[in-house]
């Protein structure tokens, strides 16, 4: 579904409440988890079932900015979970694919474009020199474009 905000004073009163989109799906792009730091959130999605996070940090003036988006340089599997939401705008982001061992990263969200710390990953299991992964799509009997 899609992802609404509006300031908590606005819901509290009587009268209209002017709400703001972040997210809205589409054909190809559905929201999978809503991550809360002290000071953005955190959509991750999957766009065409590729991951990819935005994230929004809130002025507090009402008005909510994009201020970066991390989208996963292969078809993977991407999760993230805050640190600490309360004290904290650091998330734990947890990245694997066909090529890539589990691997889990620390980074800041909220102040720019996220640098990846790696804290720890799994031993690769075999050598990916030379291999790659692609994604390919193919038209169903019903006409629907599907990767």
């Amino acid at each position: 579904g899609s992802v609404v905000t509006a300031p908590m004073a606005a819901l509290l009163k009587e009268g209209p409440v002017e709400w703001t989109k972040l997210f809205e799906p589409t054909a190809n792009r559905s929201l999978h988890t809503i991550v809360r730091t002290r000071d953005a959130v955190v959509l991750q999605m999957l766009d065409a079932v590729k991951p990819g996070l935005l994230v929004y940090v809130y002025s507090g003036d009402g008005a909510w900015a994009s201020v970066e988006g991390d989208e996963a340089p292969e078809l993977a599997t991407v999760s993230v979970s805050a640190v600490d939401s309360l004290r904290s705008n650091k998330v734990w982001l947890r990245k694997e694919s066909m090529l890539q061992p589990p691997t889990l990263y620390a980074t800041e969200v909220g102040s720019g474009p996220m640098e990846l710390e790696e804290m720890k990953t799994t031993a690769e299991r075999f050598d990916p020199t030379g291999l790659e992964v692609s994604q390919r799509w193919v038209r169903s009997k019903g006409g629907t474009l599907v990767p």
